[in-house]
């Protein structure tokens, strides 16, 4: 057996291995695509709080500002990451947001049914906002880890 082929193998694979924490890294979002998300659900949520306001506010905080974050991130990153939200390391943060930014929106706008009150919506678009910006910090931070590549090996 010739140990220079061994040598080249163990060099193909720490190419590789490189290569995928790279590709990884590179689907990070930059600092202020966390901030600007949960800015963009809050306001879309805390439309409803002004009659006159939520429709645009839906179609503004909940598609247009998300849509063009992405876009702007995906050009200072290179990449788009949007394909690992269900990867194993993402399933976690993913699923949190999802039940808890249901569960403040589905129960600020029964409240701002039921009460009429509009401070239940704000209050709500705050935690919103906060549950956002933190899921979304989360799943850049293990992306920037590089725990995705320690998963590919």
């Amino acid at each position: 057996m010739n140990n220079h082929e061994a040598q080249e193998a163990q060099e193909a694979l720490r190419r590789a291995h490189e290569a995928v924490v790279q590709g990884s890294r590179a689907g990070v979002r930059p600092w202020w695509y966390p901030v600007g998300l949960g800015l963009s659900v809050a306001f879309a949520l805390g439309s409803f709080a002004v009659p006159w306001l939520t429709a645009t506010g839906v179609v503004l905080g909940g598609i247009l500002i998300p849509v063009a974050l992405e876009a702007m991130a995906r050009r200072s990153s290179g990449a788009s990451p949007a394909k690992t939200y269900f990867a194993p390391g993402f399933r976690v943060p993913a699923a949190v947001f999802v039940v808890l930014g249901g569960g403040l929106c589905a129960t600020a706008l029964i409240l701002l049914k039921t009460s009429g009150n509009t401070a239940f919506v704000l209050i709500a678009a705050v935690f919103l906002g906060i549950v956002t910006s933190v899921c979304t910090w989360g799943i850049s931070r293990y992306r920037r880890s590089g725990h995705i590549a320690r998963a590919a090996r």
